[in-house]
């Protein structure tokens, strides 16, 4: 990632402009992306074989997020198998909140053979903007929200003292033993908060449902806790960036694809 960002700041990419730039500063084009896309297919296979191999997988969630590096933000897809095995499948610069950027990203997940026919459980961070692209792109998808990003949005709109009240609260209510109980809960919540905090009640309402889609669909506890968030994106970044190749010399280090072998 710090070649990424040394490459930015080196070619004056702006804080929210497109992070690959030519030598004279100008945002590369789609062809141009395609071309390196292909020279990564040829220089280094194991990374193409990776992400579309994944693909031909029998994946039962995908898991959709931004994630920051340095100043620049990525939409991150994860897909997750029948076993519980996490497969990386795309990664495009831009925003959750882009619709035409999310759209992008799942059509090509699409043209790389993803069923999106199929009904397949969706995990999101709540962006309205992401959830019409899944919407858009996908026939039958079971739309399920970030509980910690709803927790932290409710959170925000309350003074501390209160916040750390209702963060445990909604945590206790989304591990109900069902779906009703944990909607009763958060709605006696919500009540509560509605006369002096508007703000957060509207927010806890918003999209509540859908925050409790994984009690809905009964999974099994070890999968329920991945999905329960997109924090399983953040892991598999951090375990990319801090995993290294070491070579034979044992003086240079360099990241590399996690689940790729080494160069």
């Amino acid at each position: 990632m710090a070649h990424l960002q040394r490459h930015a700041d080196e070619r004056h990419a702006p804080r929210e402009g497109q992070l690959l730039r030519y030598a004279d500063g100008r945002p590369i084009t789609t062809r141009r992306y395609d071309h390196l896309w292909t020279r990564l297919g040829k220089h280094l296979p194991a990374l193409s074989e990776l992400l579309v191999a994944a693909l031909a997988l029998d994946l039962v969630a995908l898991m959709i997020d931004g994630v920051h590096f340095g100043e620049h933000v990525c939409v991150v897809a994860l897909g997750i198998g029948i076993d519980g095995t996490k497969h990386p499948l795309a990664l495009v610069e831009g925003s959750t909140e882009n619709t035409t950027t999310v759209t992008e990203l799942l059509v090509g997940l699409r043209a790389r053979d993803l069923d999106t026919t199929r009904p397949i459980f969706v995990g999101i961070d709540g962006a309205k903007a992401l959830r019409a692209a899944v919407l858009r792109v996908f026939d039958h998808p079971v739309i399920g929200r970030c509980q910690l990003h709803k927790i932290r949005n409710v959170a925000d709109k309350l003074p501390d003292h209160l916040a750390s009240t209702v963060t445990k609260r909604m945590r206790t209510a989304y591990h109900a033993e069902s779906a009703l109980t944990a909607q009763a809960q958060l709605e006696a919540l919500a009540r509560e908060l509605d006369r002096t905090h508007p703000g957060a009640t509207a927010s806890l309402r918003e999209g509540m449902a859908e925050t409790l889609t994984v009690l809905r669909l009964g999974v099994p506890p070890t999968l329920a806790r991945t999905l329960r968030s997109t924090n399983s994106i953040e892991s598999m970044i951090s375990i990319a960036a801090h995993t290294a190749a070491t070579s034979s010399t044992g003086k240079t280090a360099r990241w590399r694809c996690a689940g790729a072998p080494p160069a």
